[in-house]
């Protein structure tokens, strides 16, 4: 016999099915909208930063790759086809910056985080991390040759300032640039993909954005004081033109990578906040 029907026992408790009220979800959504609005503007000020000296938007705007290893400045172009270069190359930088988000989110092509870090994945991964590295490793070393003498005859070529034939020409100094850049691609491609292997993908994007954060915050710290320095010394510089410094350099790629970590950090909030949604509709 049940106890529970037995003479004078207290009835049985009521079970209420509980769902969900929407209002949870709601929240989550709000809070990821909170962030993903700035991760836009920010995204879209950081285009306008690069094209800016395309379109001649705003001449205090900066001049976006030019006097960077991505456009090294040569001064004996014609303005016509200094505007071209500026044009392609500027688009190429985006296109590539692009690409190296998703596949550093998606390294199978799919819209998806469940992908162990193992084989093929960890190393598209590691690559497209690899790229960030690399730009932020650029900028603290053209920092430093700046501080030798060495960067700014290296980024900026100007015959009628440098007629010496000992000279390098354009071509071959941007051949040597892009060169270094694709060793430190391939050294750092190589560390975030000894990482990634063995995680879980989804908790590997996510520390290695931390990190590439934190390194971002660190070079535009130092490389903020150094380039107002550097432009009030411009002045009776040899090179006059603020954009062949090193720290020019070093901010144009520091803000790319903050702007392009963007990407990923909204990602992972939406993840994790879905996560977070279906946890809560499954307790309830």
């Amino acid at each position: 016999m049940d106890p529970s029907t037995e003479p004078g026992s207290p009835p049985p408790p009521t079970l209420l099915g509980y769902e969900s009220s929407g209002r949870v979800p709601a929240k989550l959504t709000a809070r990821v909208i909170f962030w993903a609005v700035p991760a836009v503007i920010v995204f879209a000020f950081g285009v306008l930063l690069l094209l800016n000296p395309y379109f001649e938007i705003e001449s205090s705007l900066g001049l976006g790759v030019v006097g960077t290893p991505v456009m090294p400045l040569d001064v004996d172009q014609s303005d016509e086809a200094l505007h071209q270069q500026m044009g392609i190359r500027t688009a190429g930088y985006l296109v590539v910056l692009l690409l190296a988000q998703w596949f550093f989110l998606f390294p199978r092509g799919r819209l998806t985080l469940h992908t162990h870090g193992q084989g093929r994945s960890a190393v598209i991964s590691g690559a497209a991390a690899g790229l960030a590295g690399t730009l932020l490793t650029v900028g603290v070393l053209a920092m430093l040759l700046d501080l030798a003498g060495v960067w700014q005859p290296l980024i900026l070529f100007d015959s009628a300032r440098s007629p010496q034939p000992s000279d390098i020409g354009t071509a071959t100094r941007w051949g040597l640039i892009i060169g270094g850049m694709g060793v430190c691609w391939g050294i750092w491609g190589f560390v975030f993909y000894r990482f990634m292997r063995d995680r879980d993908h989804r908790t590997a994007v996510g520390r290695v954005t931390r990190w590439l954060l934190a390194g971002t915050i660190l070079e535009l710290l130092i490389a903020g004081p150094a380039h107002v320095w550097a432009a009030n010394r411009a002045q009776n510089d040899h090179y006059d033109c603020y954009c062949a410094r090193g720290s020019y350099t070093a901010l144009v790629f520091g803000c790319t990578v903050l702007v392009w970590l963007f990407g990923p950090g909204i990602f992972l909030l939406v993840v994790r906040e879905r996560r977070r949604r279906e946890a809560l509709i499954r307790d309830a």
